[in-house]
Parts: structure tokens; sequence; C-alpha cells
């Protein structure tokens, strides 16, 4: 999950500093000092009046929150000091994107965002020091965000993500000017994807990533190549339904083809669709059990003598909206039995009636659901194979509050601006032999 940054509202802290030993010298670091440290240019000049926030993670490993706890301020020698924080695991960010300024934000140790900072921990009041930064001079992205009319949209929410240890890391957000114009500021050298958010007087929400796609995994990179550059027209026009997937007609129902006979093997078409899809998945099952079986065939077994298969067939948008059709066949019928001459019978006692035990189940502890809880984002449930004396299937459904999200049945969940601000959760239900079992994993609200 992505970590997110929480700045003050008001005014910011500033951390007491001690000028100097001796008038105007500047401060030695020793070992056992508290969190200190020294803030340059690139040459050498001290920066004066640079903001430092001291941050903890409040969230968890797998979903951090990062929230600023103190603040110092450079002295005219760019020395700061932290002397009153408590024992823990701190992140240092310098530069201050809220206040104007001309360098560029950064975190210890030269890192671009606070997703890949440094860890610093403080024992006993001290730190193994001193924690300094050298800062750039300050990039800036800026545009203008319009409805469909060509209007300025005021108040609209714009994120910048920065590339970052492999990943999207978010960095920093601003809203727009009564004329829709924004600026987003103290920004280093990197490469950056920017969203848009806005919410209409009727409630709706509109959004897309720069240049003009739905999800931030399909937008266009912004590259900052030098210090110092202002990135000008990245633009963003908003329009309600642009992005609203087209439904999938079904032209041609699926079907079956082969002898319905054990021994044999069926295909199925996938039947037309239109448009055509980008992509299609065909599952096999037996009555509602799945069968294991994915592809475009299926060999028949003893098990499915005297039952009905049904085919799934799943079509995909590139988008990732999906569509459905299936395909059943008659009873399965048993294998032919050749003839043979039957042996003189033997009469032997009946055998003891043996009933055979009730099949266990247990899930493990360590399911979870990995993936973000943000319209766009994939969610997939992990870690759920349960344990048991037998075969054991699975079937899945997905919700958002208690209702049951439509066609949501598989391991993974797309989340969708419907479910926003949703509740979600998943039941797994696992069966072996008679016995069965479910579970619900509560996810979490969708932001």
């Amino acid at each position: 999950m992505t970590s997110r940054l929480r700045r003050p509202a008001g005014a910011l802290l500033a951390g007491a500093l001690v000028a100097g030993v001796l008038g105007n010298s500047p401060l030695a670091h020793a070992a056992g000092d508290p969190v200190s440290g020294t803030v340059t240019a690139v040459g050498g000049e001290a920066l004066a009046d640079i903001q430092v926030a001291a941050m903890q993670n409040e969230g968890t490993m797998s979903e951090p929150y990062w929230q600023n706890i103190d603040f110092a301020t450079t002295d005219e020698y760019g020395h700061y000091s932290f002397p009153d924080l408590p024992d823990g695991t701190y992140r240092l960010e310098f530069g201050d994107r809220l206040n104007a300024n001309p360098w560029a934000s950064e975190f210890y140790d030269d890192q671009p965002t606070v997703a890949t900072a440094q860890d610093i921990t403080v024992v006993g009041g001290a730190a193994d020091g001193p924690f300094d930064a050298e800062l750039a001079a300050e990039s800036t992205i800026s545009g203008t965000v319009t409805g469909a009319a060509g209007e300025g949209l005021a108040g609209a929410g714009v994120y910048v993500y920065e590339r970052a240890g492999g990943a999207w890391a978010y960095l920093d957000e601003t809203r727009t000017g009564d004329d829709g114009t924004y600026l987003l500021r103290a920004l280093p050298q990197g490469t950056y994807r920017v969203e848009f958010q806005y919410e209409t007087p009727e409630g709706d929400f509109l959004g897309e990533t720069w240049n003009n796609v739905q999800y931030l995994p399909q937008g266009q990179d912004i590259v900052v190549a030098e210090d110092g550059k202002d990135v000008e027209g990245v633009d963003a026009e908003l329009v309600a339904g642009e992005f609203d997937p087209v439904p999938f007609t079904l032209v041609t129902e699926p079907a079956i083809s082969g002898v319905q006979q054990v021994g044999n093997t069926l295909t199925v078409s996938t039947g037309t669709w239109n448009p055509t899809p980008a992509t299609t998945e065909i599952y096999w099952f037996r009555g509602e059990e799945y069968t294991g079986v994915s592809g475009p065939t299926y060999s028949l077994t003893a098990a499915d003598a005297g039952q009905v298969l049904t085919v799934l067939v799943q079509v995909y948008a590139p988008d990732g909206q999906y569509e459905y059709a299936n395909a059943t066949t008659g009873a399965i019928a048993a294998a032919p039995v050749p003839a043979v001459t039957p042996p003189a019978p033997v009469v032997t006692p009946p055998a003891p009636v043996v009933t055979p035990p009730a099949a266990t189940i247990t899930f493990p502890k360590s399911m979870d659901v990995k993936g973000s809880l943000k319209v766009g984002s994939m969610l997939k449930l992990t870690k759920y194979k349960a344990t048991s004396g037998s075969t054991v299937s699975y079937t899945f459904q997905w919700y958002a509050g208690s209702k049951k999200i439509k066609k949501a049945t598989k391991a993974k969940l797309k989340v969708t601006k419907a479910l926003k601000g949703k509740k979600i959760s998943v039941k797994v239900t696992a069966k072996a032999g008679t016995t069965t079992k479910k579970v619900k994993v509560k996810v979490g609200k969708v932001r």
C-alpha cells in the first residue's frame, strides 16, 4: 500500500537550535548528540530557514502511514537539531512544499520519497549522526484542470507520484485555484506521474491520470532530468463518463462439442463478442464445484459420470471491465463396460461397513488480502489454501458492505469507482467431500 504524508494545517513548529559554542562558530557534532545535522545547497552554501520534519510510521509495515512528529528550522549556518525526540525510529524530510522556497525537498539519505528514506534510530535521546542534506534547486510541475466546457475547475485535487524503489510512491498533493490552475513545488530530479480528482456540485467524482488515461499504471511519465526545471502544460480535462466501459455484446453463444461420455475430450468455443475482448478466460465446473481445469478442452473422467458440466467464459476489456457467458453439457455418460464372461460365483462373507470419517478443513492463519484500497487497484486474496485430508475446492464472493459485488467470484477484485467509500470483505468457502467451511476476511474501506 502507498504511504501518505500528513502536514499541519496551521503554522509550522520550529525546533530550538543552539547558535554555537563561540559566537558565530558552527556547531560540532559529537557522539551521543540528538538528531541533528547541516543543510547546504549544491556547492556547499549553508541554507538558513529550511524546515526539517521528523516523521514516524503510525501505520503498519504492510500499510505504512508516516506522520510528522516534530519540526526544526536551520539557523544561519544551516544547522538544525531535535533535542527532545523520544526513543524510536524516524525518517527525516528536508524542505517545505507548503511555503515558497527555491529548494527541492528530499528525504534522508538523499531519497525522493518517504517510502525509500533511510531509518534513523534514537536510543537514550541520541542518534549516530550527523544527518546532513544537500538540496538542489527546486523543479515544478504546473497546469490547468478544466471541465468538459473548458471552464477551470476550482478545488480539484492534484496528486504527484514519483518512481522510487521500483514502484510509484505518493509524494505530494495540491488543489487548483479559482481558475483551475495548480503548481506542484519543491520537486527534485526524477520521474513523475500526476493524477487529478474532482467532486462535482452534484456529488459525482471525476478523475484521470495525465495524459488523458484512467489509471496511474496507464499514465505518461513526466521526466525532470535537471535541477530547477519548470514543467508546464500538464493539463487535464475531466469529463463525466469519459472512461465508462464499452459494454460487451454476446453475438454467438459459447458451445461445447465432443462425445459426452467418460474417456472422451470436450472442447468449448468462446463465442463471439462485440467489441472483441482483449483477453478471455475459460473455467470448467462440475455442478457448482470448480474442477481446477481452465482452457478450451476438458478430458472426461469417472468423476464426471452422471454429472452436468458448466463452462464459464469470461472476457475482459483492456481497462479490466469484464462480462461472461456459460455453456452446459447434458448428464455425462459412464464409460462403456466391455463384455466379459463372468467367473463362477464365489460366496464370501459381506465386508464390514466402514463409515469414513468426515473430512476436516483448516484455513491458514496467514490468510490475507494484498493490494491497495484505492480506485484502480487490484485486491488479491492470498494464502487461503486450507489443509484437509481430502481434495479441497474453493469458491469466492466479494462484498461491498453487506451486499454481494456482482460477478466478483474470483480470488482477485478490481477496485472500481463504484466501490469508493465501501467496506470491502471477501468470503471464502472451502469444500472437502461433504464437509464445507466458510471464512470471511475483512479488507477495509476503499479510499
